[in-house]
């Protein structure tokens, strides 16, 4: 992928997604770039803060991508993984957040991976 923006699920239960507006529905939504051709998985151990949705949702917010084949590639990945790594977490992006003078919505993520 060129550099895309796509709609993510960020998980509510985690500190990361600290000061996030909740939907009506209790979900939080928010857009994340994406680059490459490199993906984490969603891991059955948990710890996935920001996920894209199956394939069966459209994802797509704004960019260029291949129809049908972007968003099959990026199904169920992860853009902010919390790993514990020791006494404590290491939090792996997928793309790098300060990118572009940093995407608007991705700054309380990097925050909050940061601080908390």
């Amino acid at each position: 992928l060129p550099g895309t923006l796509f709609r993510a699920n960020v998980d509510a239960r985690s500190t990361l997604s600290y000061g996030y507006p909740r939907g009506t529905d209790g979900k939080v939504e928010i857009g994340v770039p994406i680059a490459g051709s490199s993906f984490f998985s969603v891991r059955k151990e948990g710890g996935s803060v920001v996920t894209l949705p199956d394939e069966k949702t459209s994802k797509l917010l704004s960019g260029w991508s291949w129809p049908d084949e972007s968003e099959k590639a990026i199904s169920n990945t992860v853009f902010l993984q919390d790993a514990p790594f020791g006494r404590g977490h290491a939090n792996l992006f997928t793309w790098e957040p300060t990118d572009r003078a940093m995407w608007p919505g991705l700054h309380k993520l990097l925050l909050n991976a940061i601080l908390l």
